[in-house]
């Protein structure tokens, strides 16, 4: 039992909660570090297309290649997460007051949803294609609404490969996330958008 009377799994179980939530941010990714996800995503992505890459000669170069716009994408997501959290924790907590602060926290979560999505689709399309960073947001948000069921059930995927571990086995969930999780939801992730890229905004994505 806990202090105030309750069980103590529930902590645990709601620690578990948030980390995997955590887990998804940095997998999808959207809090990450710009140039090392640039340089992640586009060895996850030969790896996906079973393409040959150099593990560390690939990562640093497009890590360094797209430093620039990778940061930049980096910082605005800090800023957005932020907001969205801190709007999230405002409107949960009074959104059984009234039916309208309930739409807005519904609102806002549905936001947060399609702002996931679209992480999906940034740094494949950063690593792949020569665009402004509006053009990649742009085209993201485009993404996630043409393709929002397919989106979704890759997103569950993905929240459940990063919290049944977790919850079944916490430390070793914990281990596997760094290990393992971590890559295999990026090859998942890299092997469902690639061909969507090839198909709606080349014809040859190299």
């Amino acid at each position: 039992m806990n202090k105030n009377g309750g069980p103590m799994g529930n902590s645990v179980y709601e620690l578990v909660f948030y980390f995997a939530m955590g887990a998804i941010l940095v997998c999808i990714p959207v809090v990450t570090i710009g140039p090392a996800q640039a340089g992640f995503t586009y060895v996850l992505k030969k790896f996906a297309g079973e393409e040959h890459a150099f593990l560390w000669g690939d990562f640093k170069e497009h890590a360094l290649s797209n430093a620039r716009q990778s940061i930049f994408i980096c910082l605005i997501d800090l800023v957005v997460v932020l907001v969205i959290g801190i709007a999230i924790n405002f409107y949960f907590g009074i959104s059984t007051e009234s039916i309208f602060f309930t739409a807005i926290t519904f609102l806002i979560i549905l936001l947060f949803l399609f702002f996931l999505m679209m992480h999906m689709y940034m740094y494949p399309m950063l690593i792949t294609f020569r665009l402004s960073i509006k053009q990649i947001y742009q085209n993201a948000f485009i993404f996630s609404i043409i393709r929002f069921f397919p989106n979704l059930g890759v997103l569950t995927l993905c929240f459940i490969l990063s919290a049944l571990p977790l919850l079944l086995f916490p430390t070793v969930g914990m281990l596997l996330f760094f290990f393992i999780t971590m890559s295999t939801i990026g090859l998942i992730t890299n092997f469902y958008i690639s061909p969507i890229l090839k198909k709606y905004m080349m014809d040859d994505v190299s």
